[in-house]
């Protein structure tokens, strides 16, 4: 919009206002919806997020068009103003909009068209700006004493892992691997098909499981009983099942497209002066964190569990040489020269307080939102 184009009074008079006043910010999980002012240390208001299931029931051309199908504006349209008007309960041409979205894989190029159309359009918003939640996670996962780490994101459909260096994240170490918790609730249903013949299809009742699975391995029971909730009965599941299906997802190393191989894909392509120091904050966040028990020790204990010590050889002064590592497994050769950065460095979990690992992408937004973002393309 050039300065120059003549615009009438009232229009002029709510952009101006809408700049001065806080902004909306408005994130879109995989999960669930949050929204709430800038400024705010937590949203207004959390609702789940149905639009995914939309998304993921569209055919490939509507994926892959760059115009906004009618269907999904008429969609959003009503619960953007039900968000508004009975939660906010603020003007939609009051405020600018700052929007944090997930990934193109989540979120196609129609979809963020179509979220444009209405807010722009239909709601009058003065202005929108799209928002990576990645890159709000990143200077506040970390907190503000520490200026490089890695970070893993665990979310509903996927998990990304990034190595950060002074509050940015290195493009290079960027890994997106499926181990989100509904692919694991997916795991978890094909298991008691397999092993044990029980008809769950429902993604509900594989949640259920889940619950239900976690609850009896805090109680140290084998067997539990679980009802389903969308199939509407009571069945026997072993507890074995969920660790299982955690194994593999998180913490097989053999499995590529699991959380830890993740992890040291992206140590692998961090730069080398800045692997000791990356290690050494190692943040959890994302909604699974909370559903997976212990995910955080057993994660460690698989990381410096890939490499042994080997033995150690003295010279003729009798002092023993320096600690050196290698590979348990040959499989895994190509991660020998991480040994002794993992081994050697104070490999520890770092914790996003005071804020919730589930908030922290809006809590981000909520900070970026309240500063100057005037050379933002908004």
């Amino acid at each position: 919009r050039s300065s120059t184009i003549i615009k009438p009074l009232t229009k002029s008079i709510h952009d101006t206002a809408s700049q001065h006043a806080e902004s909306i910010i408005l994130e879109f999980g995989s999960a669930v919806i949050r929204v709430g002012i800038a400024g705010e240390s937590k949203p207004r208001h959390i609702l789940p997020n149905t639009t995914l299931f939309d998304i993921q029931r569209c055919s490939s051309d509507d994926y892959y068009l760059t115009t906004a199908p009618q269907k999904w504006e008429k969609m959003l349209l009503p619960l953007l103003a039900d968000l508004y008007t009975k939660h906010l309960l603020l003007k939609p041409r009051s405020r600018r909009v700052v929007l944090l979205m997930g990934s193109t894989y989540q979120y196609p190029t129609s979809f963020r068209t179509a979220l444009e159309s209405v807010l722009l359009h239909d709601l009058s918003i003065p202005s929108i700006l799209f928002v990576d939640q990645f890159r709000t996670v990143i200077p506040y996962a970390l907190g503000h004493t520490q200026k490089m780490g890695i970070v893993l994101d665990i979310g509903r459909l996927e998990g990304r892992v990034g190595c950060v260096f002074e509050e940015a994240c290195l493009i290079d170490t960027l890994n997106i691997v499926p181990c989100g918790f509904e692919a694991l609730a997916q795991m978890v249903m094909g298991y008691c098909r397999e092993t044990m013949q029980l008809e769950v299809e429902n993604i509900h009742d594989g949640l259920a499981i889940i619950q239900s699975c976690t609850q009896a391995t805090n109680l140290r029971s084998d067997v539990v009983v679980c009802h389903l909730p969308h199939a509407n009965k009571h069945v026997q599941i072993k507890t074995q099942v969920l660790e299982d299906c955690i194994q593999e997802m998180y913490l097989d190393l053999s499995n590529p497209n699991s959380l830890v191989h993740a992890f040291f894909k992206s140590l692998l392509a961090c730069p080398l002066d800045l692997r000791r120091d990356i290690v050494r904050n190692v943040v959890l966040i994302g909604g699974a964190t909370l559903g997976i028990p212990s995910l955080e020790q057993r994660f460690l204990a698989c990381i410096r569990g890939l490499f042994q010590e080997q033995e150690g050889e003295r010279d003729n002064t009798g002092v023993a040489e320096k600690k050196r590592y290698e590979v348990r497994s040959p499989r895994h050769a190509k991660f020998q020269t991480l040994a002794a950065v993992v081994m050697d460095a104070p490999l520890s979990i770092t914790y996003p307080l005071p804020f919730s690992p589930t908030v922290i992408a809006w809590v981000g937004g909520s900070i970026m939102g309240s500063l100057n973002l005037s050379k933002e393309k908004w």
